[in-house]
């Protein structure tokens, strides 16, 4: 089974190039035949582009129109770029998934407040409070 995870990692280089300490959820990625970038730029990069192309097939009238925005799915690098956010993003997610969670520390209510609005009279003063 080993074998089969290694050969599997060989396959697919990843596509994170250098991660971010202070954002693991931006690194810098690698997009074949375009080069490196954060992963939110090649997300907004995508954005824009499928954004002209929904502008440009509202006023295509033209079978011209159509093959320019056909070329435009083919040739442009978003096809790449998509793949390269969708890949980044399964790197982050098995990443996050495999590192152990920090403890956090169990505080019990007390029974008096269980399911129960604090008054905050009573949490300054305590229950048993001898001023009533």
């Amino acid at each position: 089974m080993k074998d089969y995870e290694l050969l599997k990692e060989l396959k697919e280089p990843s596509v994170i190039f250098k991660e971010d300490p202070e954002d693991p959820n931006n690194p810098e990625v690698l997009v074949k035949g375009v080069g490196r970038y954060r992963l939110r730029q090649v997300e907004r990069n995508v954005q824009e582009k499928l954004a002209d192309l929904n502008k440009r097939a509202a006023r295509a009238q033209s079978l011209d129109d159509w093959e320019q925005i056909t070329w435009m799915i083919d040739h442009a690098a978003m096809n790449e770029m998509i793949r390269t956010i969708v890949s980044a993003k399964k790197e982050i997610e098995e990443k996050n998934k495999s590192q152990p969670k920090p403890k956090q520390e169990f505080r019990r209510e007390p029974p008096m407040f269980q399911g129960k609005p604090r008054d905050p009279f009573l949490a300054r003063k305590g229950p048993h409070s001898s001023d009533r």
